[in-house]
């Protein structure tokens, strides 16, 4: 199980972004904004990360939006107005304590909002946050008043060309687009509409788009969050892997991919996770993964953890553990305990592999819930998930 503050929309690759931070003494609080690109076309999801750290002495209580962070934008370096950005869900804003050394993070899609940042005459970009091209200016905050700020950021907007300026025409009247990439789509009650069937066969028509790989990923993400649509999400998943246009997308889609498919499938991923972002924030969950998959390839009648792990993901439970004190108590606990004792003599290699096992599924059941669709075996054909031209 993923233990982190981030939306299941967010698509961050943890090496492609450029860092501005500002400390203010006398909140003691650092706040850091984190752009994926610094230059993005016209209609491009623009990625934000905020980071708010305490680095004083005494705690601090974050409460609702904009406490969490906000993220303020200017076309001209000066005058800024904040984002606002009414499609995402606030779920996420909970009430939290910022001990010393702690941080929140904020992630933050701007494609979509209102009101728009720039009104230029002649616009017809609708509620688009960026409704020109040029170079944008932007900051991160904390609180009302924003009594801690970033650094500022710039952003280049251009316009599309090509193959990119056919699908922007496209997606440009297709609302459903910014809904797409929002996750908002997911609290539709219909699963397939026609707006939708166009987002996906515009990705099958135009692989290559910059604007496709934003659309693939986030349709397997939207495919995850509907029932019994896993096989689905599985292939789109595995299709923003193979993409390659925008690397941090890939590695985003590696990651899904890697968690979801079958051993094979899962070692391929792993192996081309750990080969093409060697300093990917992934990099425990690439190796714990495909430790378990190889294991599983290699199981043996004794190997009673494998079959733990299997009956595990099978009821929803996602066993990628990122807290990494939280993966060493796991560790610790179940493997290497058992491991001691059998080396003081007290457990046979049968007991030792029995012990192991049952502490892990006794670890897992009280430490985690589940959050994910149950698993199962029925894995359509690519040729059944998505369609072709």
């Amino acid at each position: 199980m993923r233990i982190d503050l981030r939306m299941r929309l967010v698509m961050f690759g943890a090496l492609a972004f450029f860092v501005a931070s500002y400390h203010q003494p006398a909140l003691a609080l650092t706040v850091t904004i984190s752009l994926h690109k610094k230059e993005i076309l016209l209609g491009e999801p623009l990625l934000v990360r905020l980071v708010i750290r305490n680095e004083g002495s005494n705690s601090v209580q974050l409460n609702r939006s904009p406490d969490f962070g906000w993220v303020a934008i200017s076309n001209d370096g000066k005058s800024f107005r904040r984002f606002h950005d009414q499609m995402r869900p606030f779920g996420k804003f909970r009430p939290c304590e910022l001990v010393q050394g702690a941080a929140v993070t904020n992630d933050i899609t701007v494609l979509y909002a209102s009101p728009r940042v720039t009104t230029p005459v002649g616009s017809d970009l609708g509620l688009y946050a960026f409704a020109q091209t040029g170079i944008y200016y932007l900051r991160a905050g904390y609180g009302e008043d924003g009594e801690a700020l970033s650094e500022t950021v710039t952003c280049k907007v251009t316009s599309p060309s090509g193959e990119d300026d056919t699908v922007w025409r496209l997606l440009r009247e297709n609302d459903s687009y910014p809904r797409l990439i929002y996750g908002a789509l997911a609290a539709q009650a219909e699963p397939r509409n026609q707006k939708l069937d166009l987002l996906t066969s515009t990705v099958v028509k135009f692989p290559t788009s910059v604007y496709c790989h934003y659309v693939a990923l986030a349709l397997g993400r939207y495919y995850l969050s509907l029932p019994d649509s896993r096989p689905t999400a599985m292939v789109w998943f595995e299709k923003a892997a193979t993409m390659t246009q925008v690397p941090f997308l890939r590695e985003e889609g590696l990651y899904e991919w890697a968690r979801m498919a079958p051993n094979p499938q899962a070692i391929i991923a792993c192996e081309l996770g750990l080969k093409d972002f060697p300093g990917s924030r992934y990099k425990e969950a690439f190796e714990l993964i495909l430790a378990r998959a190889r294991r599983r390839s290699e199981a043996k009648p004794l190997d009673q953890v494998a079959a733990v792990e299997v009956e595990l993901e099978r009821q929803g439970y996602d066993l990628v553990i990122q807290d990494q004190k939280l993966l060493s108590a796991m560790i610790q606990y179940v493997f290497a305990e058992p491991e001691e004792a059998r080396a003081r003599g007290e457990f046979t290699d049968k007991q030792m592999l029995e012990e192991q096992a049952r502490r892990y599924k006794e670890w897992i059941t009280q430490n985690l819930k589940p959050t994910l669709p149950p698993k199962t075996n029925d894995t359509p054909p690519p040729s059944e998930a998505v369609p072709t031209p």
